[in-house]
């Protein structure tokens, strides 16, 4: 059973990504809105986190804009990340980002690249692309061209499947997130 913790305002990275995942498991289980998905967010938060809510529902959460799907939700996380995550932290997640190499596969690396990119937010999709092109070998570069895929988005669901052997499942990721279905990456990974 995958239930949404309470968070009490500790600064451990662990606890925080862990609350997230469970959230983000649990919305897409029941296929939430982006409203509800705040609202259970909220009702987590216990102590020192329930204060920090309170205030930022107050003074911040009126304001938030909305993304390019009309969610507030991921600048909700963005602000919740900030001011809980170790200060250091995300300096630390982009070092380990940066030292990132394909040594386990094609497959271990797109894995572990989207892990860095839920840890690193504020990485422009400009730095995520050229990361991504530096590191990948040719082939799967060559993949990427030949598909006409250019963006680390639509990379890392194309080159996922693509790792799996499935290139057909890759187009098709590519070009469902393009018509705005619903993205294979919630399902696959």
């Amino acid at each position: 059973r995958n239930s949404v913790r309470d968070y009490h305002g500790e600064h451990d990275p662990v606890q925080i990504e862990t609350m997230l995942a469970n959230l983000a498991m649990f919305v897409n289980k029941g296929r939430i809105s982006d409203s509800d998905r705040i609202d259970i967010f909220g009702a987590r938060m216990k102590g020192h986190a329930a204060t920090w809510w309170q205030y930022f529902k107050l003074t911040n959460l009126p304001i938030l804009p909305l993304n390019e799907d009309g969610c507030r939700w991921p600048a909700v996380e963005l602000a919740f990340k900030k001011f809980f995550m170790p200060f250091h932290y995300e300096a630390e997640q982009t070092g380990k980002w940066h030292a990132l190499t394909m040594n386990g596969g094609l497959l271990n690396y797109v894995r572990q690249f989207r892990i860095y990119m839920e840890r690193i937010p504020a990485a422009t999709e400009r730095e995520k692309w050229l990361e991504l092109q530096f590191k990948i070998d040719q082939k799967a570069q060559a993949f990427l061209e030949i598909k006409g895929i250019k963006n680390s988005t639509d990379a890392l669901d194309a080159l996922y499947a693509y790792a799996l052997g499935n290139d057909q499942d890759a187009c098709k990721m590519a070009s469902h997130r393009k018509l705005g279905l619903n993205s294979m990456r919630n399902t696959v990974s």
